[in-house]
């Protein structure tokens, strides 16, 4: 009898422990919830599974990670400013706007360098003659070989060239330009060399502000700017270049009219 009540004691306490959810054979953790929650390790966050005891009815608890406290958002270092402007000058660059006193004079824009022939294209163009709208205007000066190329293409298309080599010190670039050529219109002497000064400031990296070429140095606070945008290597020779070598017999035209290597 007493054993009998001793099973019966033991049965009753399985099937309470099963009806509890502690006794369930088929939970590997005995009654033991597996909850979910999220360790700091100091920045970055894991999913961890934590098993927290719990009986029935009562709400999981979060777990704690005592070798882990929480860090104080305001202790976060500052995010380091911007690096500045470069200070030289070289690249390859494509006249965008004009400025004087402060104020907007002139923009030139891709739509406005679209190619065009003859008078059905851009007003006031010759038939049978390629144009822009208003002309194109690129500078290039090379990082490594301080040489410098300075072009220009009228609306009706025909070049203007210089070339030459450049150093420059507290934003002043000293120019030394050694020849003047024009494939669209070649002559047998080029003109003399010639000491060239401007001056130049960023405004972003890509965007770069220079005074015209002057053969004296230009005041410390200039007025009037020319405001050139970055482009690529690529398309300062192929998209925004211009020259078409009409060299007349017995004549032939700059080497410059082929390379795409000016500055290099």
């Amino acid at each position: 009898m007493s054993i009998r009540k001793g099973m019966l004691v033991i049965t009753s306490l399985a099937v309470l422990l099963m009806a509890s959810g502690c006794g369930d054979e088929n939970d590997p953790h005995m009654g033991l919830a597996d909850t979910t929650v999220s360790l700091s390790d100091g920045g970055a966050f894991e999913r961890q599974h934590v098993i927290i005891p719990q009986l029935d009815g009562d709400a999981p608890s979060p777990a704690k990670d005592a070798s882990s406290p929480a860090k104080d958002a305001s202790s976060k270092p500052p995010s380091p400013p911007p690096p500045p402007p470069p200070s030289s000058p070289a690249g390859y660059w494509l006249l965008w706007k004009r400025m004087d006193g402060g104020k907007v004079t002139f923009t030139v824009t891709d739509a406005d360098m679209v190619k065009k022939v003859g008078s059905t294209g851009w007003p006031g163009c010759p038939n049978g003659i390629i144009c822009t709208r208003y002309g194109i205007w690129k500078l290039a000066l090379g990082a490594a070989s301080k040489k410098l190329h300075y072009m220009r293409n009228v609306k009706t298309s025909s070049d203007y060239q210089q070339v030459g080599t450049y150093t420059f010190k507290n934003k002043l670039v000293t120019y030394q330009r050694k020849e003047t050529f024009s494939c669209a219109h070649p002559s047998p002497t080029s003109a003399a060399p010639k000491t060239l000064y401007f001056r130049y400031k960023f405004a972003g990296k890509n965007v770069l502000w220079t005074t015209s070429f002057s053969t004296n140095v230009p005041l410390a606070a200039p007025t009037k700017w020319a405001i050139y945008r970055r482009i690529s290597k690529q398309s300062y020779y192929s998209k925004y270049m211009i020259r078409i070598c009409q060299a007349k017999l017995g004549m032939t035209c700059n080497p410059g009219c082929f390379s795409n290597s000016l500055v290099d």
